[in-house]
């Protein structure tokens, strides 16, 4: 098998992989997962690439990141035994991915992380306050968003994947409104665990009124009757963590499409990593789960080919993409999905979607071609990778707005896309903080052409 360098794009620098016929004695790997342990490592990638864009491929996919564990070694000593000589790399490798051992499922999938994250939030929800709901500047802002928009009337506003902590927000936006300005707000989530109690949707001044229901953003938007359609749909740091139908995370280099899949392990030698497995495979009800608890679960990720007709947008990606030899980036579909049910179905004819989110909004998706002739380079996207982690606990994706705009225009629709900070500044009567809002929180706003 020929041996293959390749990059790392986000430190410029030449990476070289091992030879995948490097022979790995079952001495080496045991002397490995040994030590990590006796070192007191909470992880043990036998093999991990990642941010770079380098991995070892065997001719149909490629692997990034998989785990070692005592059933692998099990696996890797039978069959040195049986061979009478060590395996090479590839070997280990593939018998690492045919080894499912507390696994949450035993293949991989693009929303395998759906299983974790659904765990994470609908436990911690009431814990979880994020700065879109905590900082009172953005709130400011949604007022006077609010107020600029729709003059003169009251006004419907429902919040997508809301969270608990979500009546704080509309506290906020309460006491900014202007004197008999009425808001409407229904607030959904995917359980009654994740939305606020009944008593927390009282008020101070009255201007907004607030209910509560069950909405799960990865079902689709049911019609409801005229007289009950929408002004505002709002979505905070909502779309990033939750993998809907189409939702991928694709990576190109040496003008080859790749999709990237997951698959959760968990740590062999947890003492509840049975319980654990049970509560992410739906078997039982989440129990009193600590937030380092969700450490001891890892993500192994492989390449898979892309094609085109792979997905319903794939042409649209290939040709957004077709100057680029490098590329690395999440495709939103389920956004592009959500904004067109909502304005079919629940949203006035001038009715908004605003969704504030982890973003890049780079047109090359935050990758450029080495060489540094194509593109340009986003620091954001430098910082925060086509999958990243929050505090160790559920897993995030930065969407890629650009490429969702343009699609969404394509379809009939009005998109500005701008920084937190900016949408902030036009809305509110003074600049948010910095540190809240970086390079990586992009606002969309959707109306119809």
């Amino acid at each position: 098998m020929q041996y293959e360098r390749e990059f790392s794009n986000w430190d410029r620098l030449s990476v070289s992989l091992p030879d995948p016929r490097t022979l790995v004695p079952i001495s080496v790997i045991e002397q490995t997962l040994n030590q990590m342990r006796d070192e007191g490592q909470s992880r043990y990638p036998l093999l991990e690439f990642y941010p770079t864009m380098a991995a070892i491929r065997f001719g149909d996919f490629a692997a990034e990141q998989v785990i070692l564990d005592d059933e692998l070694v099990s696996r890797v000593a039978e069959e040195e035994r049986v061979m009478r000589r060590p395996l090479n790399l590839e070997q280990v490798i593939r018998l690492a991915l045919a080894n499912t051992a507390n696994c949450v499922r035993p293949g991989f999938s693009a929303d395998a992380l759906n299983d974790l994250n659904r765990v994470f939030y609908g436990r911690n929800s009431d814990e979880f306050t994020s700065v879109m709901v905590g900082s009172i500047p953005l709130q400011k802002a949604l007022a006077g968003f609010i107020e600029a928009e729709f003059e003169g009337k009251t006004i419907r506003v429902k919040e997508l994947a809301a969270g608990a902590n979500v009546y704080k927000r509309w506290q906020e936006v309460d006491r900014n409104l202007p004197a008999g300005k009425q808001v409407e707000v229904v607030a959904t989530d995917f359980s009654t665990n994740t939305l606020p109690n009944p008593e927390q949707l009282q008020f101070e001044a009255g201007q907004v009124s607030m209910t509560a229901e069950v909405y799960d953003l990865s079902e689709s938007m049911q019609p409801v009757d005229s007289q009950d359609r929408f002004d505002v749909m709002l979505a905070s740091f909502a779309f990033d963590s939750v993998w809907q139908s189409g939702d991928i995370t694709l990576v190109k280099f040496n003008d080859k499409w790749y999709q990237e899949l997951y698959r959760l392990r968990v740590h062999d030698r947890w003492p509840k990593r049975d319980e654990f497995l049970a509560v992410l495979r739906g078997e039982s009800v989440t129990v009193d789960f600590e937030r380092e608890d969700f450490h001891r679960v890892e993500v192994e990720r492989i390449l898979v080919p892309f094609k085109p007709d792979d997905h319903q947008f794939g042409r649209d990606i290939i040709e957004h993409y077709r100057r680029a030899s490098v590329a690395r980036f999440n495709f939103p579909a389920g956004i592009i999905r959500r904004v067109e049910e909502a304005f079919e179905h629940q949203l006035t004819d001038s009715g908004i979607f605003v969704i504030l989110d982890c973003a890049t909004n780079d047109p090359w998706g935050g990758m450029i071609d080495p060489t540094g002739q194509k593109g340009a380079p986003n620091e954001a996207f430098e910082k925060v990778g086509a999958l990243d982690r929050f505090k160790d606990a559920a897993y995030y994706k930065p969407e890629n707005f650009n490429l969702a705009a343009k699609i969404l225009q394509e379809h009939g629709f009005r998109v500005e896309v701008v920084l937190v900070n900016d949408f902030i500044a036009q809305n509110g009567d003074e600049y948010p903080e910095v540190d809240q809002f970086g390079p990586n929180n992009w606002a969309m706003i959707v109306r119809k052409a």
